[in-house]
């Protein structure tokens, strides 16, 4: 099998080979909690990860929320840009600090926009240009709820998740921010190698590629009227608190393209387990929501190329990653960690999926049979 480099990454950041730009705007720290700073503590504290960063961040949520931290933990892994900070009276907010500066002042510039307007996101307690401060959202993430439903259970949660990304979708349009944010993915070279990461599945498995109306691909693809999406709509992006209601966090990927793609982002993540009738019956029902007035037959359309080619580029980066990391991956640490799918099952549904919705699309149909044999290889692996 040869190497399997998918550019995973350079698809989540919109095939981007320079950072996002800058969103202008007001981007002060937000107003002080309360108006009496408890000073910073002067005995020093014993931090399980990151002592020397953990005192750091302590002291800058103290100074500008005032109280004392209690603990700093990480969920997600001392190696995430994420963080869990208590304090000792028991407020939590999580902190994030993002590698590129233009993605952080991004994502604390649309949460704040999308705020005004009640939409299911987490509120920003501080933005200093490279750490926020979010309010810490309760509940269970979206792809654990999703690995331990049923079949009904798993139609109510994603059409729950669905409503709240349509939800932001409107809020994005009352805030005036579709044109405020960067396109995603508007190149014609970007959507170019998106396509091929078809070839490059077929090349590593020696199993050639129908031939494919290219051209008609990429003018299906082109994002004319873009507007906000999140993008990184993955089930481990969402929280679903008691009530069944579900906001979304991770916002330094988003940008405008078709709504759609935050459809199909959710519904082909490997997290979501395969059911073609749950499938069919919720594109039914949310395409029509998503087509931003595009007629249906051409809504339909994009969703189904569209989310033949997420799976593809989903399946790309679970292969790589199998290929390169010692073989198949814990599927408990995957949920625990938020890890990408990389075991057999996901990966072979994924090309279940990928498979199931070319048959609904004349342009792709031809790939129905080659994502059957691309999932026989994968048994081999």
């Amino acid at each position: 099998m040869s190497d399997l480099s998918t550019h995973f990454p350079d698809y989540l950041a919109g095939y981007r080979e320079t950072p996002c730009p800058f969103w202008s705007g007001n981007s002060a720290p937000r107003p002080l909690q309360s108006s009496t700073i408890t000073p910073p503590p002067t005995q020093p504290r014993q931090w399980q990860e990151r002592p020397y960063f953990c005192d750091n961040l302590a002291r800058l949520c103290e100074e500008n929320l005032g109280g004392r931290v209690s603990d700093i933990t990480f969920p997600g892994g001392s190696d995430r840009s994420a963080c869990l900070v208590r304090w000792e009276d028991g407020r939590t907010a999580i902190a994030s600090f993002r590698g590129e500066t233009g993605r952080a002042r991004l994502e604390e510039r649309v949460l704040h926009h999308l705020n005004q307007y009640a939409a299911p996101v987490p509120n920003v307690l501080f933005f200093n240009g490279i750490v926020m401060l979010q309010e810490t959202l309760v509940g269970e993430r979206l792809s654990t709820l999703l690995a331990n439903a049923d079949a009904p259970a798993r139609h109510t949660v994603l059409a729950s998740a669905l409503s709240s990304l349509h939800q932001i979708h409107l809020a994005a349009a009352q805030a005036g921010i579709d044109q405020a944010v960067p396109v995603i993915g508007g190149e014609e070279d970007w959507i170019a190698r998106h396509i091929r990461q078809l070839r490059k599945i077929g090349d590593a498995f020696e199993i050639p590629v129908p031939a494919l109306d290219k051209a008609s691909l990429q003018d299906i693809l082109l994002p004319l009227k873009p507007r906000l999406v999140k993008w990184d709509a993955r089930p481990g992006n969402a929280m679903v608190d008691a009530t069944g209601k579900v906001s979304w966090f991770d916002w330094e990927h988003c940008g405008a393209r078709n709504r759609l793609d935050d459809l199909v982002w959710l519904l082909c993540d490997e997290s979501v387990p395969f059911c073609s009738a749950t499938e069919q019956a919720l594109l039914t029902e949310f395409v029509p929501l998503f087509a931003d007035g595009a007629p249906l037959e051409v809504a339909h359309r994009y969703a189904a190329v569209a989310g033949v080619l997420h799976c593809t580029a989903r399946l790309g980066l679970i292969l790589h990653k199998q290929q390169g990391e010692e073989g198949w991956w814990d599927r408990q640490e995957i949920l625990d960690y938020d890890y990408i799918g990389v075991t057999l099952p996901q990966a072979q549904q994924l090309c279940a999926r990928a498979a199931d919705w070319a048959s609904r699309e004349p342009l792709v149909v031809s790939l129905v049979p080659w994502f059957a044999d691309v999932a026989g290889h994968i048994e081999t692996l």
